[in-house]
């Protein structure tokens, strides 16, 4: 049986945070928003234990830990209370009052949480293997080539460094109890290991739908029988249920999922030991080391992440040789050919980005990735002096007068600028103002009262910087500001199409947070006032999908959207994606590969609906052979 540790928090970073923490060395996380929620997972999935924010929606923390700690089988639970309002001695007393068995001020780090977890509940319950497929190698009398902390020296960072080296033997990565290892000839990975269960082959070839669940307890019986002889796959070979070429193709899909899950790791320490006894195998990796980088940062790293790791938005970077050779080959694939165009030595990332605000994060994300393979090389970072304006010299008075004056203002007068200023005056602009008026700058309980008027002003910020950001909303706009009064309809038009939008954002941010009826009632405003928009038709198609079961009349309504969204641009992958995920999930196996076919032939490289092919080829292969049988 899993560990369950649930987190409570409404702020989605800090969950999403914790959860990766603790899932990347075992526990099981549940994960709630408000306190009224908290209470209801916890009287239904009885956790282990709980980290609890202090100031949550519907009920505070306080009182939801009384309340759990007076529950008979909540008495013996152990409960973190975190704060990153309430700091103090009186704070930190008024925990303890409440029943909270630790109280820790924010921001903490990763090694604290996992420290406390320990110590309060022990590491994570580890069920019996299926296999012994990973074994905690000692140094030894190896030769250790790298050592260090990931915090220093990210995943991709060091597979360019061993690929550089030429190293061979194998990089060990350890991050709590979770161990992974990558095994490497002259710096080319092979294959990978690891002890979580979730990695196991066995897990995979179950998940992946090519056995079920008694075939695959058949053949851990059989395996069990052999002392340790036969390991699972062969089990499931000799038994008949897979194939060697499904064994084969397993079991670089589950060195791939190891390696792409090591991406996410931002925290942990890493050793390469160098060995001898490395050698060449028929399923190892046989995909180009840059693929790998690319796929797996395309796969795990965010906007944020990039940025974080650049370091400043402000550097500017240059073609290496490498670069401009696969530039002129033609061996790269074109959205990276296309972003490495854009590199002249000249521009900052910034302002690349500003060029194509549309897809200016997508853009740095690429030229990241570009940088990592070595293909760009920094040139220089340019400093600007930073804003000295500061959130915490905004009132409540400020902010009802600003709400007051924004809803008579146009784009120009939101933004602070004149209407002949540059994009990259705009962006600058929304930068200073998004630093003022972000809405998590405003935790506090004096803007308690205050804070749909907050979300308000930064929803028409961000959407007056995206349309004075695009050449052809800004030339629609100005076109539909110097329109004469009695041409009442294209203002009125104009109007919907950015209070459609304005819903949208909003829906898209309730969907992400799992609130699906936050999600539905804002796209469904949305669509009523731009229904000829495919990306608002697509989402509410997914929010059906998400909310609803297969079996329930609700979730057929998610055919509805998913097919308008294909007809409003039949040139978007990934509406034909997601409406093969519908049929998929309704059982129309023949609809849903044509459909993710259809996104792999619009975009090549869709690897999410190139997976989905490969199984659905896999299965087809077992379904032939058994019906020759």
């Amino acid at each position: 049986m899993s560990t369950k540790v649930m987190i409570v928090d409404d702020n989605h970073d800090i969950r999403n945070l914790l959860a990766t923490w603790l899932k990347q060395v075992g526990y099981e996380v549940l994960l709630a928003e408000d306190g009224m929620a908290a209470l209801d997972l916890f009287s239904r999935e009885r956790p282990k234990m709980l980290f609890l924010d202090m100031l949550l929606p519907k009920k505070n923390g306080i009182e939801v830990c009384k309340e759990i700690k007076k529950d008979p089988l909540g008495a013996k639970t152990p409960v973190v209370l975190m704060t990153a309002v309430y700091k103090g001695m009186q704070y930190a007393i008024e925990a303890k009052k409440s029943g909270a068995d630790v109280y820790i001020e924010k921001p903490f780090q990763n090694e604290k949480i996992l420290e406390i977890t320990h110590k309060l509940i022990g590491p994570p319950d580890i069920e019996i293997a299926d296999e012994v497929s990973f074994s905690e190698s000692k140094a030894g009398d190896r030769e250790i080539a790298l050592e260090g902390k990931l915090s220093e020296a990210s995943l991709p960072v060091l597979l360019v460094t061993i690929n550089k080296k030429k190293l061979t033997g194998e990089l060990k990565l350890r991050f709590g109890t979770a161990a992974k290892s990558i095994f490497f000839l002259s710096g080319r990975p092979l294959y990978t290991a690891s002890n979580q269960i979730s990695d196991r082959l066995g897990i995979t070839v179950l998940r992946q739908g090519l056995i079920t669940k008694d075939q695959y307890d058949e053949a851990v019986r059989l395996m069990q029988q052999s002392t340790g002889s036969v390991k699972i796959g062969q089990a499931l070979i000799r038994l008949g249920f897979i194939t060697d070429y499904e064994l084969s193709y397993t079991l670089r899909e589950q060195y791939k999922k190891i390696l792409f899950s090591l991406f996410h790791w931002t925290d942990g320490e890493y050793t390469f030991l160098i060995t001898d006894n490395i050698s060449e195998q028929s399923d190892a990796l046989n995909t180009p080391l840059n693929e790998l980088i690319i796929q797996g940062l395309e796969e795990s790293y965010t906007f944020s992440r990039v940025e974080r790791e650049v370091g400043n938005l402000d550097t500017i970077f240059i073609a290496t040789p490498n670069g401009i050779e696969q530039l002129q080959t033609g061996k790269i694939k074109d959205k990276y050919k296309k972003a490495l165009s854009l590199i002249d030595g000249t521009k900052t990332l910034r302002q690349i980005m500003s060029a194509d605000p549309d897809h200016g994060e997508e853009n740095a994300m690429v030229i990241f990735a570009l940088y990592i393979c070595g293909y760009l090389a920094i040139k220089e970072i340019r400093t600007l002096d930073d804003d000295s304006e500061d959130s915490h010299s905004i009132t409540a008075d400020m902010i009802i007068k600003k709400h007051k004056d924004i809803q008579e203002q146009n784009y120009y007068q939101i933004m602070g600028v004149d209407s002949k200023a540059s994009t990259n005056d705009i962006k600058k602009a929304y930068f200073r103002l998004a630093k003022l008026y972000h809405p998590d700058k405003f935790r506090g309980d004096e803007y308690k009262n205050l804070r749909k008027n907050i979300d308000e002003i930064f929803n028409k910020i961000s959407q007056a910087h995206k349309v004075l950001t695009s050449v052809s909303k800004r030339t629609e706009y100005e076109r539909a500001m110097s329109t004469p009064k009695e041409d009442q309809e294209t203002i009125q038009k104009f109007t919907r199409i950015r209070n459609a939008e304005l819903r949208f954002i909003e829906g898209k941010a309730a969907f992400q947070r799992g609130k699906y009826d936050e999600a539905l009632e804002a796209l469904k405003w949305a669509i009523d006032l731009n229904p000829d928009e495919s990306e608002y038709q697509g989402l509410m198609g997914q929010i059906y999908m998400s909310k609803y079961l297969p079996s329930q009349p609700e979730f057929q309504k998610a055919d509805e959207f998913l097919k308008k969204s294909i007809q409003l641009r039949s040139a978007d992958p990934e509406n034909y994606f997601f409406y093969g995920q519908y049929k998929k999930r309704v059982g129309d196996m023949d609809a849903a590969y044509g459909n993710f076919k259809k996104a792999i032939e619009l975009r090549p490289n869709y690897h999410e609906a190139m997976r989905e092919i490969r199984l659905f080829e896999m299965r087809s292969d077992k379904q032939k052979k058994r019906g020759g049988r």
